[in-house]
Order: structure tokens, then C-alpha cells, then sequence
């Protein structure tokens, strides 16, 4: 694996630590990094709340990369702090969509 990788990998497991905000909300379940085509990384974590509305670290790099007008991701990686299947992540499988 290159650098380049790991790199994204190391950012996104930083983000996976999940942090309990208050009796309703938990962030950092998953987190997720990603490298535009600009060669910037932006990145992510996940936000959950019992009301059942839920935010994935994917989608937030996405728009950390959409503030600034980039649009094209040459790689993006989710890493999670708890054991999930892959379909748990509808966000990343929208994105591949």
C-alpha cells in the first residue's frame, strides 16, 4: 500500500473514536478521509443521534470538500471503531453509486 493510502487510512482512524456529546448524540462511530484530485485530504466523522437521524463520516468529508468547489475524490477510505457490515454504510454507498 502507498503513502498516500496509508495516509487516509492513519486520518480516518484518528476520527473513529467515538466521543458521547450528550444523552442523545454520539460522534466519531466512523471516520472517514479522503483525497481530492486537487492532492488535498479532507475528512469526516460520523455524528448519531437517537432521534434516528444520523450523519456519516463520508458524507461529511464530502462536504468539507464541497466548502472550498472541489468536486472530484480520487480516494476515500471509512474506518470504524465498531464492527459493521458494509451496507451499515449508506452514505459511502451512495457515494459509489
Amino acid at each position: 500500500m502507498n503513502n498516500e493510502y496509508e495516509s487516509l487510512i492513519d486520518a480516518a482512524t484518528e476520527l473513529s473514536l467515538a466521543k458521547q456529546l450528550t444523552d442523545e448524540a454520539t460522534s466519531g462511530y466512523a471516520g472517514a478521509a479522503l483525497i481530492a484530485d486537487n492532492g488535498k485530504v479532507y475528512t469526516g466523522k460520523s455524528l448519531s443521534g437517537t432521534c434516528g437521524i444520523s450523519f456519516c463520516g463520508e458524507v461529511n468529508a464530502v462536504m468539507d470538500m464541497l466548502k472550498e468547489g472541489v468536486t472530484h475524490i480520487k480516494a476515500i477510505v471509512t474506518v470504524s471503531n465498531v464492527k459493521l457490515p458494509f451496507s451499515a454504510t449508506p452514505c459511502l454507498n451512495y457515494l459509489l453509486s
